[in-house]
């Protein structure tokens, strides 16, 4: 929530609309190009056939003439023609994500409590993921600190003093990505209440006053906002914002690897996880209450 009831997208909802729209100019670019190229050896393969013609009717110096022509011209403006289909390709996608932005950022102003549920549901399976995958890790780190107690009771005379290390890295590593797991599951609970409190005073102020409902579509935004504003939503969606974004950067990096490097050779092997971003829900569809 904002200053003059303007409500803004969560940060990181904007990025990945950004991140989506960005993947497509670059699919489509890629595209543009391979036509591009075909056409080009389209033409080559119309244009030999009457070079070679002309060298048999003694045109040579006419034909060589001409082709070097046509080549320095191509040369020329090949990059040109390519930099001005990416540029209206970019220009089109940029438009696209302006107006899809445009789109979610006004539902989320006509639908304030529903959009905070939709970011709720959203973060909620995100949260689900995160958990499943450190679990997963959990059990590797797990594995790895019973081999290592195996060895030093079979072997002490081995020096064990490297795997040592790496155990606690790896242990360190788990342990700090559980506990940004565990805030989250508390600001989830947080973002949760704050979401019910403002709905049930809405739904009160809808029963109680006959009013409001009759409210036009203004000034029951500035209602809602008003609700939203004395069940302070706002500094909790703050925590609630900030501590996704870390889990964000920690989903990245997961999906990004497929092993985490602890010292000299000892990893763990995460190529079979992936976490992906929730999809997005409309807020309509969200069930009021």
């Amino acid at each position: 929530m904002k200053d003059g009831n303007v409500i803004d997208l969560p940060a990181s909802q904007e990025l990945a609309t950004r991140q989506e729209f960005a993947t497509k100019l670059e699919k489509v670019v890629s595209s543009k190009r391979t036509l591009f190229a075909l056409g080009s050896v389209a033409v080559l393969a119309i244009i030999l056939p009457l070079a070679v013609a002309a060298l048999k009717a003694g045109l040579a110096l006419i034909a060589i003439g001409f082709l070097a022509l046509m080549g320095v011209a191509a040369w020329k403006m090949i990059p040109r023609w390519l930099l001005t289909i990416e540029n209206r390709e970019r220009e089109l996608i940029q438009q696209e994500m302006n107006r899809h932005l445009a789109a979610l950022k006004k539902e989320a102003k006509q639908n304030p409590i529903e959009q905070a549920q939709n970011e709720y549901l959203r973060r909620s399976a995100q949260y689900e993921a995160f958990k499943a995958a450190m679990g997963i890790i959990g059990g590797k780190v797990q594995s790895f600190r019973s081999k290592l107690a195996q060895t030093k009771r079979d072997k002490p005379a081995y020096d064990l003093s490297q795997e040592t290390a790496a155990l606690e890295r790896m242990t360190q590593f788990y342990t700090n990505r559980m506990e940004r797991l565990q805030t989250a599951f508390v600001k989830l609970g947080q973002f949760k209440e704050k979401i019910e409190e403002a709905n049930t005073k809405w739904e009160f102020q809808l029963a109680a006053n006959d009013a409001i409902r009759a409210m036009n579509a203004t000034d029951k935004d500035a209602k809602i906002n008003e609700i939203l504003t004395a069940v302070a939503f706002d500094s909790v969606q703050q925590e609630f914002d900030s501590v996704f974004a870390k889990l964000d950067v920690d989903a990245a990096e997961l999906n990004a690897s497929k092993a985490l490097e602890f010292g000299q050779g000892m990893t763990i092997d995460v190529s079979a996880i992936h976490i992906d971003q929730p999809e997005l829900v409309p807020a309509q569809l969200i069930k009021k209450g």
